[in-house]
């Protein structure tokens, strides 16, 4: 019995032993263990985040999507490219538009307010110029050419400073004005005519420095714009025309140093770069042969893109490998790089091709996603607005397509403070689109920056060009 007694207490001390008494304890441990790895994660999770944080400046960002912020509707057709400035000085950025009726008017973009309007006797095709009478102040004043010849100086208000009354200006003008400050304080303005006549005249009251009619450039109309080159008193302008012929003007006497003579129309505004150990001169013509050529008119390097040409080609630059390259956009809907870093091996890359479109307005460069290479804003004909990476050459996303066609090239500024680009691309319909750039992260750019504001190039290569 005792025997029989012994064995049952033996089993269930046993029994005990494997019972849920000791389960707790188990689960305390699985809880620890899990607590543990949570832990671990929770650290990883932290610094992976502090780091994408503090790091985003140098990795970019990645571009989401272009978003309709609205559409400002004017009454006529806009050919010519607006300007960017802040016209009654309260830190937002206006934006400045003349149509084909030669109505002028300023719009505050962020209230989308109407500052002025100011009406010209004709229509305007030429791009509007931003220009200072006082080479010390910040502050600028918008140039307005008209199709017939008339030019206007305005104020904040819309009022003109100053027109064209005088006689010598009765020829249409079709190109930007060019602007430099002469000897570091006397403002000189550059108009070509489409007679072939060349003037230049003081910013502060309009009156004539030179003029110059009988140039070898008569024979053409000057359609593409002028294009400085220099600093102080060793100023340059070169000028190209219809018709072919390319000059060298002396800024400060209009005197003609040299000229060259291409066999194809020129209607691209000329493009400044910098070579190995000068200034060139970059020319394509209408049918796609391009020129090199040197502020003394030597010839560095003759080629042929087999396309047409009539928008001017823009410079790419990438602090990568710090190689700028030369963009361009053709007429059939392609564009093309043109890698220059080696006059021997001389390489054009189709680097996008636009079925059933075109291209009429200028490309515009600048690094949207922070990757240290200058990213492509197009806008084609038919309506389409694309943004292009630079690096790995193809759209961020899909286009953005509106029912207008565009000869006028975009404008780009954080219209409204928010830290997001705004795209303006002004259509032949008169609606002028403000199109909002979308990035991860968000909210990258500073506050009422304008960023491109000018026609044909960026502020690295736009008017003034030291030897």
């Amino acid at each position: 019995m005792k025997e029989k007694r012994s064995r049952r207490y033996i089993n269930r001390k046993i029994e005990e032993m494997f019972s849920n008494k000791k389960t707790p304890k188990k689960k305390k441990l699985t809880i620890k263990v899990k607590s543990y790895w949570f832990a671990l994660g929770g650290i990883f999770l932290l610094f992976a985040w502090s780091y994408y944080f503090f790091s985003r400046e140098e990795r970019g960002i990645v571009l989401r999507s272009l978003n309709e912020y609205y559409v400002w509707q004017t009454t006529h057709s806009i050919i010519a490219t607006p300007v960017l400035l802040d016209v009654n000085q309260n830190e937002l950025v206006d934006v400045v538009l003349a149509d084909l009726k030669g109505q002028v008017s300023a719009l505050e973009a962020a209230n989308r307010e109407m500052l002025f309007t100011f009406n010209l006797s004709s229509g305007v095709l030429s791009p509007l110029s931003k220009v200072k009478i006082n080479p010390q102040s910040d502050r600028e004043q918008v140039l307005v050419t008209s199709s017939e010849g008339d030019f206007y100086l305005l104020d904040e208000t819309g009022n003109y400073l100053y027109d064209s009354r005088e006689e010598f200006f009765n020829e249409p003008i079709w190109s930007k004005a060019g602007f430099a400050f002469y000897d570091e304080s006397k403002g000189i303005v550059l108009m070509t005519g489409t007679k072939g006549s060349i003037w230049a005249f003081d910013v502060r009251y309009g009156q004539v420095f030179w003029e110059n009619k009988s140039s070898p450039l008569q024979a053409g109309t000057l359609l593409p714009s002028p294009v400085i080159v220099g600093e102080g008193n060793d100023l340059g302008v070169v000028i190209a025309s219809e018709e072919g012929e390319i000059g060298f003007f002396d800024m400060g006497t209009g005197f003609l140093n040299w000229h060259h003579r291409l066999a194809e129309p020129i209607k691209a505004t000329p493009l400044l770069l910098r070579g190995a150990d000068e200034v060139l001169v970059f020319v394509i013509s209408l049918r796609g042969d391009y020129l090199f050529l040197s502020l003394t008119g030597e010839v560095f390097k003759a080629g042929k893109i087999s396309d047409g040409f009539v928008s001017t080609p823009n410079l790419v630059y990438s602090s990568l490998d710090e190689v700028s390259k030369i963009v361009l956009t053709s007429r059939t809907g392609n564009v093309y790089y043109l890698d220059y870093s080696d006059f021997e091996r001389m390489e054009v890359e189709k680097i996008y091709q636009l079925k059933d479109d075109s291209f009429l307005s200028s490309p515009v460069v600048l690094d949207l996603n922070f990757d240290g290479h200058q990213d492509l804003i197009l806008v084609s004909r038919n309506g389409k607005i694309m943004l292009m990476d630079g690096l790995a050459k193809k759209l961020f996303f899909s286009p953005f397509i509106v029912e207008s066609k565009f000869t006028a090239t975009p404008l780009v500024a954080d219209v409204n403070g928010d830290g997001d680009l705004e795209i303006i691309a002004s259509g032949e319909d008169g609606r002028v689109f403000f199109l909002t750039l979308k990035t991860m992260p968000e909210k990258r750019f500073k506050k009422n920056v304008i960023v491109y504001g000018e026609f044909l190039q960026n502020s690295k290569n736009q008017n003034n060009f030291n030897y």
